[in-house]
Order: C-alpha cells, then structure tokens, then sequence
C-alpha cells in the first residue's frame, strides 16, 4: 500500500510553448491541464490524498485509483472514455520486482510507483535533454516501458551467473545447500517468467487493439518491445530447464553416492554375517568335539573363517560386484 513511507516524491514536467518546464507546484497541475499543455506527473509513494487530487484533476475511475493504493503487481491493461490505465513491472534494485501505474490521456501521463524504479529514475534525469514529452505522451509511455523493459536484461546475466555457480557447485559435493538455492532460484524464474508473460499480453493488448491514445507511428516502437519480451521469455525457459536439469543431476549425484554407502554397508554386513554363524556355532552350550583338540580346534575355526571371506571376496570379484 502507498503513502505507508510518509516519503511522497512528486515531479511534475510540463511541455508549453516550445519549452519543458519542471518542478511546478501540484497545485498548477489543473492550470495547465485545462490550457492543454502536455502533463507528465510522476509520483513516488503517495498519499491516498494525492491520489484522489489526481481522481479530480483528470477524472480517475475510483477502480483505477484503487489499483493504485493496492498494488498486485500484475500487468493488465483497462480502456477508458478518456485515458489507459496501464499497469506494468520493473526492476526496484537488482533482483526485486515492484509495480509501475500509468494513465495515459491525450495530453498527459500520470506515472504512479510505490518505491523508486531505475527506469523512470533515467528518464527524469534526462527528461530536459531527451524532451521526450514534445514527441507525444504515448511515445514517452513506450520510453518508461521499453527502459523497464530492458532493466530485465540486466537481471537475466544475474540469473546466469548464478546458474553457473550452481553448476560448479555440484560438480563437487552436492549439498542441501546448494538444492535449497536451486529451488530458490527456480522460484524467481517462474514468478519473473509469469510476470513477463503477462506483460507481453499488455503489449499485445497496446499493439492490436485500435487506440486512438496511441499513434501508428508510436505502436512500431511497442512491437519492438513485443520483441524483447519474447527474447527474455524464451531465455526464462532456458533458465527453467537449466536448474531442473541441475536438479536432477544433483540428485542423481547424491543417490550414487547414497547408492555407494549402502553397497559398502551391505558387503561388510554379508563378510560378518557368515562370520557370526561360525562364532555361533562355536559359541553353542554343547559339547563340540573340535573343543578337545585344543589350539588345533581354535585355529581349525580361524582357518574356516578366512576361508569363507575369502571365498566370497573372490566370488563377488567374479561377479563384478566389487
């Protein structure tokens, strides 16, 4: 939920008269909507307050609203009289997944996150020197997607690092460890792949449905998102098999070696178990006649029990059991 920080950052960037001008006051926001002016507002962490003055100024469907107090992180796309409410997903640090709330109308885009997107943090620094809202709010809408777009591409390297290290890993000795990892790892592919899949379905959505928002010439652009999407897709399926893959072999691994305990385990026990029938024997509360030979008996009993072993220590060599 927003607002929860009591952080709220608002930047508000107005293209007017040839000029960007930015760092207005929220309050001018409605002035400059009514002339016409193209609008981006970007907030980071709102208050619920903040977001209803937005609801007012542009005219927000409360569900809309709602979606962004709530997030879900869970790409959609939803079609309204006069703007899109587009959610999509970024990068929040290296490995964390956070959740981006657009809306898109004729002159203005309204950029809601709860924490701090490296996207929209490049495109705010450069918001002067690219003047990317002079070219039209839906194609700096493909600028803030395409970008967070690309932020995966950074986490796909991280990912296939890891993987490798996991690879070396058990070549060795497998451990509990390294599984436990595996099976981490293969959740945030799948969770990451989810989200990737839902998110080329918004793109889609942008691409094939007639949008009056957004310009022919704006929608090739979004195909090249279409693209990178598919790339990232695919190597989340690579990844998937990768570690299901290095998960079977680490189990594999540990069977054989559990395998090699056992069997080493079983052939002591078979050399002792006709051992202990020969000292059970000789261990009876009855009259033996090998008793009264003396030491001769005593070694006659040694003698059969080496035999025995070695007897069997030959007939599993045969059998290639050793």
């Amino acid at each position: 939920m927003y607002g929860r920080g009591g952080n709220t950052v608002i930047r508000t960037f107005v293209y007017k008269d040839g000029n960007i001008i930015s760092g207005f006051p929220k309050e001018k926001i409605q002035e400059y909507k009514e002339k016409g002016n193209l609008l981006w507002i970007d907030l980071e962490d709102p208050e619920e307050t903040e977001l209803e003055l937005l609801e007012d100024i542009f005219s927000f469907h409360e569900l809309s609203i709602e979606d962004c107090i709530f997030p879900s992180n869970q790409p959609k796309l939803d079609v309204f009289d006069n703007y899109l409410f587009i959610v999509v997903c970024g990068l929040v640090n290296s490995n964390e997944i956070g959740e981006i709330d657009i809306f898109l109308g004729k002159n203005f885009l309204v950029s809601v996150h709860e924490r701090s997107i490296s996207s929209i943090e490049e495109i705010i620094v450069n918001a002067d020197k690219d003047e990317l809202l002079k070219q039209g709010p839906d194609f700096l809408l493909h600028a803030i997607i395409d970008r967070t777009v690309d932020k995966f591409f950074f986490l796909l390297d991280t990912i296939d690092a890891k993987i490798d290290k996991a690879e070396e890993d058990i070549v060795g000795k497998p451990s509990q460890d390294v599984i436990n990892f595996l099976f981490e790892l293969k959740k945030m592919i799948v969770s990451l792949k989810r989200t990737i899949v839902s998110q080329q379905a918004v793109i889609n959505q942008l691409i094939k449905k007639p949008i009056d928002l957004i310009s022919d010439s704006v929608i090739v652009y979004f195909k090249d998102i279409n693209d990178h999407l598919l790339r990232i897709n695919s190597t989340l399926e690579t990844f998937r098999d990768a570690t299901t893959n290095i998960l079977q072999v680490c189990f594999a691994n540990m069977s054989a070696q559990l395998a090699q305990i056992v069997k080493i385990l079983t052939l002591i026990a078979t050399f002792i178990l006709p051992l202990t029938l020969i000292t059970s024997y000789y261990g009876m509360n009855v009259a033996i006649p090998e008793f009264g030979w003396g030491i001769k008996g005593w070694l006659v009993s040694i003698g059969i029990m080496f035999s025995v072993v070695i007897s069997m220590f030959a007939y599993f060599k045969k059998k290639r059991w050793l």
